[in-house]
């Protein structure tokens, strides 16, 4: 992956984020077991969109432990990769990397910045 895909990928994940809520001082959880290129994604996305990334250890963590820390931060959004989506439920709704950055389009959105 070269900077310029990065760079793409995260400005449209940060798209998809913002329209789902994600603002300054909001979290946005990162759900990820290992160091992939979507992780870098994610991380990049989710501050591109304005708000807080809360690490997570899809591995490490139990899921009752990553259900506590969303509660915990009032979040709302999380960011995950398709093998770690049903590892916890809660109130929040989970973002997958690659169904995010496969659809490039958005509608013509374009990311806010303050």
């Amino acid at each position: 992956m070269t900077y310029a895909e990065l760079d793409a990928k995260a400005n449209t994940l940060a798209v998809e984020l913002q329209k789902k809520g994600a603002k300054p001082n909001t979290y946005v959880g990162i759900l990820m077991g290992e160091k992939t290129f979507e992780m870098y994604v994610a991380v990049l996305g989710v501050l591109k969109s304005g708000a807080a990334y809360v690490p997570m250890d899809a591995v490490l963590f139990p899921s009752e432990r990553i259900k506590f820390i969303a509660e915990d931060t009032d979040m709302k959004l999380m960011v995950t990769v398709r093998d770690y989506a049903g590892l916890v439920e809660g109130d929040f709704e989970m973002v997958l990397v690659e169904e995010a950055v496969e659809n490039e389009c958005n509608d013509g959105a374009v990311l806010e910045r303050e």
